[in-house]
């Protein structure tokens, strides 16, 4: 899914079943909710820019085993405490 220059706020409950994320140019995803990614893709800086995952909920990993779910390098994620992310990581 393409997310270039957007902006998306969960509350609820996120369910990734499918699908790679591609953000940048100044996408911001905000989780205070449920994130639930439920299969091996991946989230990433595809435009180049700004791209942001602000997790201050939940990121739980399901529905697969021995697979990751990525956040890849070019992404910027915080939280509440203030971890940043500039490489690939796997859930």
């Amino acid at each position: 899914m393409d997310l270039q220059s957007t902006y998306v706020t969960n509350y609820g409950t996120l369910t990734w079943s499918s699908g790679t994320l591609r953000g940048g140019n100044d996408t911001e995803v905000y989780n205070y909710g449920l994130w639930n990614a439920q299969s091996d893709q991946q989230f990433q800086n595809a435009w180049g820019g700004v791209a942001f995952f602000d997790n201050y909920g939940t990121f739980r990993k399901t529905g697969t085993s021995g697979g990751s779910s990525q956040i890849e390098s070019g992404v910027t994620s915080t939280t509440p405490a203030h971890w940043t992310l500039k490489w690939a990581i796997s859930v």
